[in-house]
């Protein structure tokens, strides 16, 4: 099997930084890797999940986490053959520094953090309005989009292509209170008040840039593009693993060693 040692300082185990060791530890074996937290001797990848120092040494190969820029990597850039980043900012920034091939492989999310299993959809998204027959702008078309994909939406109101909860004003707080995100699927809007309502009530907003939007912090799409909702959609319901983790990094090493 190929060797991998990961060196973790004692302090660095009790953060994230030792998580994500522990987990690469555990699940690189199904990729033909044996891998250590610490281990003592030639090994075949040495990888420092957190540069704060050059290489030991002892790895064949030797592979550095840059997660951001607080000067190291200039510092330790040349020290290493593979480099790790967790975001296209770093990725243009390592290679600026002459990184030969680096990679981005985004962090996993840990399962106690994960409202929705991975890849299940089962967030509720909430529309509201009255859609009236001929006049596309409330967006019907892209909430037919969101049912195609197995999204689950709910709507207060009228004319809505999916399940209508109410179109009872007294029970559109309750309506909100219920979903995970409002969905702002409208092309035109001088306010829509649906936006400034479900801030006031602590829920998030998916929305273009469009009325009250303008102006306040939302999940921002593209008007009228389902490619760009579809994106932000998938943000929020497909989290990355563990298993997606250990995966991007054994290609990586696999890459390297060839």
């Amino acid at each position: 099997m190929i060797t991998v040692n990961i060196p973790v300082t004692g302090p660095d185990m009790s953060w994230i930084v030792g998580r994500l060791a522990k987990e690469l530890v555990k699940r690189l074996p199904a990729y033909g890797f044996d891998a250590q937290i610490n281990r003592v001797g030639p090994c075949d990848i040495e990888y420092h999940s957190n540069v704060y120092s050059a290489p030991t040494g002892f790895g064949r190969v030797n592979v550095g986490l840059f997660a951001h820029n607080d000067g190291r990597p200039g510092r330790y850039c040349a020290s290493f053959h593979g480099h790790v980043v967790l975001n296209p900012e770093m990725l243009a920034l390592m290679s600026s520094l002459g990184a030969p091939d680096p990679v981005v492989i985004e962090q996993a999310v840990d399962e106690c953090f994960l409202g929705f299993r991975p890849g299940t959809k089962k967030a509720i998204f909430g529309v509201a309005g009255s859609v009236k027959p001929g006049n596309p702008r409330k967006g019907e078309a892209l909430v037919q989009k969101m049912l195609d994909h197995g999204y689950d939406v709910r709507a207060w109101g009228s004319g809505w292509p999916c399940q209508i909860v109410s179109n009872d004003y007294k029970q559109l707080a309750h309506f909100y209170s219920g979903l995970d995100y409002y969905v702002c699927t409208s092309t035109l809007e001088g306010g829509c008040s649906p936006i400034i309502e479900c801030m006031a009530m602590g829920v998030p907003v998916i929305a273009p840039r469009i009325g009250f939007a303008i102006v306040r912090p939302v999940l921002e799409y593209e008007k009228g593009n389902w490619e760009s909702l579809h994106r932000v959609l998938r943000y929020l319901t497909e989290h990355r693993t563990y298993d997606d983790w250990a995966k991007d990094h054994a290609a990586y090493f696999t890459k390297l060693l060839q």
